[in-house]
């Protein structure tokens, strides 16, 4: 656990101690619960998009090999 100091809505400065991997874990879960079926969709789209974009070349084609050889059946490598 860590302390942090933070504002809150009225400007007054306020010592807290904080679990971040739990504060992490819940917060995600809230945003995941307020999500429909479709948000979710594209966020996962775009999160593994973003993930794949940070990949070399060969990081990517030994992914998709081992995941998704078909994708690569008619590719020169």
């Amino acid at each position: 656990m860590q302390s942090v100091s933070v504002r809150n809505s009225h400007s007054t400065l306020t010592e807290m101690t904080i679990n971040r991997e739990e504060l992490i874990a819940d917060y995600a879960q809230q945003i995941l619960d307020g999500m429909d079926m479709k948000t979710m969709e594209c966020f996962v789209y775009d999160t593994l998009r973003d993930n794949l974009s940070s990949y070399s070349d060969e990081e990517l084609i030994a992914e998709v090999t081992e995941y998704n050889p078909e994708l690569l059946e008619d590719v020169t490598v």
